[in-house]
């Protein structure tokens, strides 16, 4: 019997989705991919804890402004996050 076959490993950030669940509210979602891992092969917190359940972030938007609740899990998605804000919402 083979061994199984090894995870396909997505860039930190890359699978990230921008979700809007209600009216001002974005949400920042990444994780339950089937068959991809975030940071390594091996067991580790990210992939088998944050990235298999899934987590969000979310900005509460009020015109030029954003309350940010980031529970993110690497420095990318967390650029993602602010780069979204600053570029397609205009924030300051």
């Amino acid at each position: 019997m083979s061994p199984p076959p090894e995870p396909l490993l997505a860039p930190l950030g890359s699978t990230l989705r921008v979700l809007r669940p209600a009216p001002h509210l974005l949400a920042f979602y990444d994780g339950r991919i089937p068959g991809r891992r975030a940071y390594a092969a091996r067991p580790n917190w990210l992939d088998d804890g944050a990235y298999t359940l899934g987590v969000a972030s979310y900005a509460l938007l009020d015109g030029p402004h954003a309350l940010v609740y980031d529970t993110h899990i690497s420095l990318p998605h967390a650029r993602a996050l602010v780069t979204t804000l600053f570029t397609r919402h205009g924030l300051l």
